[in-house]
């Protein structure tokens, strides 16, 4: 028959203390000299549910690597805009330049935590006013690059 031990308060302690920070059953029971079990009985006896731990850290682990990856996502965006911009030179292009950039906007405040605010153009009217102004935007920059390549 199996010799059993009584497992000391302060190691009860110290292993509940580490699993609730992220220790492994098994990397405990090596470390202490019990079984799993022993680690996984002392965790139920805390109340530290096991699964719920890990989870918990994997889920946490996943969601930080998902934001550094969408981060890095939106910053490669920032950069091949910025290199874009130079080469427009039609108004629907810069029109659809300027989409894509606020898109971006929008995209990098909401992983920042800060609220952005949605805005709809409800009136077909007024969707035709802001087109018509980045089309008169466009056309301004596309003629004032033309006067300054005339001029140099």
């Amino acid at each position: 028959m199996a010799r059993t031990q009584r497992v000391p308060d302060e190691h009860r302690r110290e292993i509940a203390e580490a699993l609730v920070a992220g220790a492994s059953a098994a990397e405990l029971a090596r470390q202490y000299g019990y079984h799993r079990a022993t680690i996984y009985r002392i965790a139920r006896e805390a109340g530290i549910n096991m699964v719920d731990v890990r989870t918990q850290q994997a889920t946490r682990a996943r969601r930080d690597y998902d934001k550094a990856r969408r981060l890095q996502l939106l910053n490669q965006g920032f950069e091949a805009a910025a290199a874009i911009l130079p080469e427009i030179r039609k108004p629907h292009q810069l029109r659809d330049w300027a989409i894509a950039v606020a898109t971006l906007v929008d995209k990098r405040r909401l992983e920042d935590g800060e609220a952005t605010e949605r805005t709809e153009v409800s009136s077909v009217g007024a969707r035709e006013r802001l087109a018509e102004r980045l089309d008169e935007l466009a056309r301004r920059r596309l003629a004032r690059e033309q006067t300054g390549r005339a001029a140099g």
